[in-house]
């Protein structure tokens, strides 16, 4: 799996787990604040709202590989590191995207 995604395991790897950044500010960063570039309604849990989420497992660690590309493109900084942290399920408008 590449994109947000990786880019979420990157994050957390190399800023949250040795502490130059919290977790509540890297999902404030990677939710509240694009929604607020676009014009968005920041993301809430509300009863009567259509879920907009993403389930994260923080402890399992993987490693990126060419198989989990979806583009053509082969390429990446990430290939071959092993990352910790892995989105699990994203729930967009009250449907799941991604994962079960």
């Amino acid at each position: 799996m590449t994109g947000l995604e990786t880019a979420f395991a990157a994050l957390y790897t190399h800023l949250v787990i040795p502490g130059e950044l919290s977790l509540e500010t890297l999902i404030e960063r990677m939710s509240a604040g694009p929604a607020r570039i676009f014009s968005l309604d920041e993301p809430r849990i509300e009863v009567g709202a259509r879920a907009n989420l993403v389930v994260l497992d923080l402890d399992t660690e993987w490693t990126v590989t060419e198989e989990g590309f979806r583009s053509l493109s082969a390429n990446s900084w990430l290939l071959g590191e092993t990352l910790r942290g892995r989105v699990v399920q994203t729930v967009a408008d009250g449907r799941v995207v991604f994962g079960a």
